[in-house]
């Protein structure tokens, strides 16, 4: 059997994405504080959303997310267990 592998990279700004968090009326002031941790959950949160919306729930195809710093050290990293038939 052969496989093509689509890969998608998106690189996040720290600024970017506090200003994406504090958008959404839950971090900040007088709500979940924006940590290291708190900022890698708000984009895991997001890019699994968007695999969600555009593949995961059409089609039965494997995935994994994958949450990198600026030195590739893993931060999170989940995968859906679809078999390829």
């Amino acid at each position: 059997m052969t496989y093509l592998v689509a890969v998608t990279e998106v690189i996040y700004d720290e600024e970017y994405i506090i200003k994406e968090m504090l958008a959404t009326g839950e971090y900040g002031i007088n709500a979940h504080p924006i940590s290291h941790e708190a900022m890698i959950e708000f984009v895991k949160d997001r890019e699994w959303q968007i695999e969600h919306h555009l593949f995961l729930d059409r089609y039965e195809i494997p995935a994994n997310i994958s949450i990198k710093n600026e030195d590739w050290d893993t931060l999170f990293y989940a995968e859906n267990n679809v078999e390829i038939k």
